[in-house]
């Protein structure tokens, strides 16, 4: 036996020096050359994967509602259906393993689902097409033979010269919640929320893939076992080096992008978890290839929204700058995937590979045939029936609604009750909903949503700023082509009439040859405004759609001829204030995510968190939102210090002794006075000193507070971010209680 353990440590040593020692080399190597980080991504400690409940408000397909398809198949098409992007082909993902280097252990798969809890993913379903084997996390999605228009055709070895079935991110990915409760019994239950705000973290996502496909290919063994499960056990040598030169073409192309992202200082300001800068990203995207002076810094992150009812708004994002369904769904895509050849002079300009007939599909399902039959948001009485969450307290909600009438009504409007009982009456034009948009099939009607000044709600304004400031330069070969699709060239119908002209299957002939390609100059709300229109217009076109069809495909929105910029896509100098209903559901909260509970967001900003971890998923039912203690060292914290994610504005507080007397006009005349604190308080009160001296602490705090309130209520003022006044703990927790139940 001694001789056998002696012989045990000899190997382990010789392993070590034989598969360790090279694998630390290659790897500083790499690190040298400037590659990939190359470091094992820091992420959460995986958390076991317990009961997991789906909080639906109908629970299971109902035939009086034909619109409504959120059964566990249709939960499970929504979850898997391509939108047209792609990340890598399906055959290397599944085989990919992990970004490790273990010694006498092989790493696990990528696809591991304890792996992939650690970017925030969910365990997804199998099905034999959807999602074979069930290996791939909700809002993965497979796109069988997909065609890439940006393939060089003089690449012949490159991954993307030939059709291969793809998979890539789709609108699940994104838009499926979570929440982890533990119960009073002492059960921990995780919460699924269909349409929910997702809580992953897409860069560690990429940096993480990027890391394994280098170790793929530099670590010694790696890349026979990734081609004996690619290929086959039995494989034939050539078959193995042509895969070796399509997987270089792969990390090669992702090296590029890397580096333009960070010659760029794209990545500047982390997002971390729940929140991505959506429209700086799906500009790089599109805009990115054609110029570098494309490419913007992300510093403008926003946490994913919940997606109920948004089939149904007037306008879209935070900043309302999408009006048509189509092109935000369009653009969505470009920014998680999809490619699309942008290049000035390449007969394939503009072609795409988004898949403008599923986006259809999937908005379909999520808005149904009219507003609220298609994905409801979760109610706080199905949580307490199938995860134990408390029970609402009726008076405390009673009294939490007339507060809320008071203060938040204005811009977040009623109860989906209410909006229903608006939306169908027959006696009055509806008080919340927009007129009709036109003649049938346009005889639609859609939540009317307040917009609000940079300067009144004072949040962050990085998102909306970045947008309207951005500029790109974009091709411009193909007059005909992009003036038909946006209906400038002749007083056809795109939308709703037709049939409308035929766009050429390629942007036209170009400019001429020996000249450099022609560009322009546009605003980024204009060039995505091209780009999704042609899009669009060439799949409608392809579909031989009628104009009913093409009406329903656009959600019914008036898209005819001769529309301007702004009655499309715009740069808004303000944000969108949306309905409450299941916004328990939603932390964290305001755009950029930088509040964590509710309770927060009621109370002045000074009281509020500086710093909290996201990516945790423990729900605090009291508070409203996640839980701040006991945050994993290798989470993401964020720092609201840093623009792009300041946590001021929506504030509830009483104004300041000064700032009354500036909105008065008797505090400029005073400066260097010798007035009291007291006496300037009376005055502003209309008391004389002996009066104010009277008032007990609670009588000046209440008159304090009506001064303000009226103050704030004012047409012709303006208190940068407050928007009511203060509210104690038990008005918050009155608010909270009341906006659990809608």
């Amino acid at each position: 036996m001694p001789g056998t353990e002696r012989r045990k440590r000899i190997l382990r040593r010789v392993l070590f020096f034989v598969v360790a020692v090279p694998a630390v080399l290659v790897v500083l190597a790499i690190v040298l050359l400037d590659g990939f980080k190359v470091l094992t991504p820091r992420l959460p400690a995986p958390r076991p994967i317990g009961k997991t409940i789906v909080l639906l408000p109908q629970d299971g397909f109902r035939p009086e509602d034909p619109g409504w398809h959120w059964d566990r198949a249709g939960r499970d098409w929504f979850h898997h259906t391509s939108q047209g992007t792609t990340i890598m082909p399906y055959d290397w993902l599944v085989a990919l393993e992990q970004p490790e280097v273990r010694v006498l252990r092989t790493p696990g798969l990528f696809l591991d689902p304890v792996f992939m809890s650690r970017f925030g993913f969910l365990p997804g379903a199998k099905d034999p097409h959807l999602n074979p084997g069930g290996k791939l996390p909700i809002g993965w999605a497979i796109a069988r033979n997909f065609a890439d228009p940006t393939a060089d055709p003089n690449q012949p070895d490159a991954y993307n010269a030939r059709p291969y079935n793809a998979v890539g991110l789709t609108c699940a990915a994104c838009h499926t919640g979570r929440v982890t409760y533990q119960q009073p019994g002492g059960e921990e239950v995780e919460v699924l929320i269909e349409g929910g705000s997702a809580v992953i973290n897409l860069r560690a996502l990429q940096d993480a893939l990027g890391r394994a496909v280098l170790y793929t290919l530099y670590v010694p063994g790696r890349f026979e076992s990734f081609a004996g499960r690619v290929l086959g056990v039995k494989h034939a040598r050539e078959a193995r080096r042509r895969l070796r030169a399509q997987l270089t073409s792969w990390f090669d192309e992702a090296v590029a992008a890397q580096r333009r992202d960070d010659q760029r200082y794209v990545n500047q300001l982390e997002s971390g978890f729940a929140r991505t800068d959506a429209l700086s990203l799906i500009g790089n995207r599109v805009f990115g290839p054609i110029a570098p002076g494309n490419v913007v810094a992300a510093v403008a992150p926003v946490n994913f929204p919940p997606i109920w009812g948004t089939s149904w708004f007037d306008w879209v994002q935070y900043n309302a700058s999408i009006r048509m369904v189509m092109a935000r769904n369009i653009g969505e895509a470009l920014g998680v995937g999809a490619r699309t050849n942008v290049q000035a002079g390449d007969p394939r300009l503009l072609q795409s590979s988004v898949n403008v007939r599923d986006l259809h599909l999937l908005e379909d399902q999520l808005g149904g045939p009219q507003p609220y039959r298609g994905l409801l948001a979760p109610r706080w009485e199905d949580a307490v029936k199938s995860a134990g969450f408390p029970e609402l307290k009726p008076d405390l909600v009673q009294e939490g609604r007339a507060l809320y009438e008071t203060y938040c009504l204005k811009c977040h409007g009623p109860s989906v009750d209410e909006l229903k009982q608006d939306l169908s009456s027959k006696e009055t034009e509806p008080k919340y909903w927009t007129k009709l948009e036109g003649p049938p099939p346009f005889d639609k009607r859609f939540l009317k949503l307040p917009l609000s000044d940079l300067a009144r709600i004072g949040t962050d304004p990085a998102q909306a700023a970045d947008f309207a400031s951005r500029f790109a330069v974009v091709p411009d070969p193909f007059p005909s082509d992009t003036r038909q699709a946006l209906g400038e060239l002749n007083p056809r119908q795109v939308g709703g009439g037709g049939p409308s002209q035929p766009l050429p299957a390629t942007a036209g002939a170009g400019p001429t040859p020996g000249s450099p390609p022609a560009t322009i100059t546009v605003s980024a709300a204009r060039g995505l405004r091209i780009i999704t229109e042609v899009i669009r217009e060439r799949a409608f076109q392809a579909a031989k759609l009628t104009p009913e069809e093409r009406a329903d495909w656009d959600r019914f929105r008036d898209h005819r001829a001769g529309l301007p910029d702004q009655a499309i896509i715009r740069a808004n100098l303000k944000y969108k204030a949306r309905p409450l209903d299941g916004v328990w559901a939603t932390p964290p909260y305001l755009h950029n995510g930088s509040v964590p509970s509710l309770d927060a967001l009621l109370s002045p900003v000074a009281a509020r968190p500086g710093q909290f971890p996201i990516g945790t998923t423990e729900y605090d039912p009291d508070l409203v939102g996640y839980k701040l203690h006991g945050g994993d060292p290798n989470g993401f914290l964020l720092d609201t210090t840093r623009s792009g994610n300041y946590n001021t504005g929506h504030e509830f507080r009483d104004l300041t002794l000064l700032e009354l007397e500036m909105f008065q006009g008797s505090g400029i005349t005073d400066l260097g006075s010798n007035l009291t604190p007291d006496r300037r308080w009376a005055r502003l009160l209309g008391l004389s000193a002996e009066d104010y001296a009277k008032l007990t602490e609670e009588q000046r705090r209440d008159k304090r507070r009506e001064l303000s309130k009226q103050a704030i209520e004012s047409p012709n003022a303006t208190f940068f971010g407050v928007i009511g006044p203060g509210l104690d703990e038990h008005e918050r927790k009155a608010i909270i209680e009341y906006v659990k139940s809608l």
